[in-house]
C-alpha cells in the first residue's frame, strides 16, 4: 500500500481517515488498460434523449498531482470523441490508482 501524502488525503479520505465511497464509485466507472497504463475517465450516464457524459479526469488528475505522479493526456478516438480522452500514466501512479479501484 502506497502512503498516501496529506494533500492526498484531503481529497480521497474522509473525517475518520477511511477512503471515500465517491472516490472508489469514480474509479469504479473508470476504463483502466493494463497493457498501455491508460485510464479512459468518461462515463455514460442517462435514458434515451438525455445521455450526458461525466468526464472524471479532472478528479483523477488532483489526486495524481497532490501524490506527485506525472501524466500525459490525450485522445485515440479515431473522430475525437470524448470517450477516447485518456491519462497516461506511468506503472506506480496507474498501480496506486488500481489499488483504491476495489472495494474493501
Amino acid at each position: 500500500m502506497t502512503i498516501l501524502k496529506t494533500a492526498t488525503k484531503k481529497l480521497i479520505c474522509k473525517a475518520n481517515g477511511e477512503v471515500s465511497k465517491n472516490f472508489k464509485n469514480m474509479l469504479m466507472c473508470a476504463k483502466f488498460d493494463d497493457s498501455t497504463n491508460k485510464i479512459y475517465a468518461c462515463e455514460w450516464r442517462g435514458s434515451g434523449r438525455f445521455i450526458n457524459c461525466i468526464d472524471r479526469r479532472k478528479s483523477i488528475k488532483a489526486v495524481l498531482e497532490a501524490q506527485g505522479y506525472k501524466y500525459e493526456e490525450g485522445n485515440d478516438a479515431p473522430k475525437g470523441g470524448l470517450e477516447g480522452n485518456y491519462i497516461k500514466v506511468s506503472k506506480t501512479a496507474f498501480n496506486f490508482l488500481k489499488q483504491y479501484r476495489a472495494w474493501k
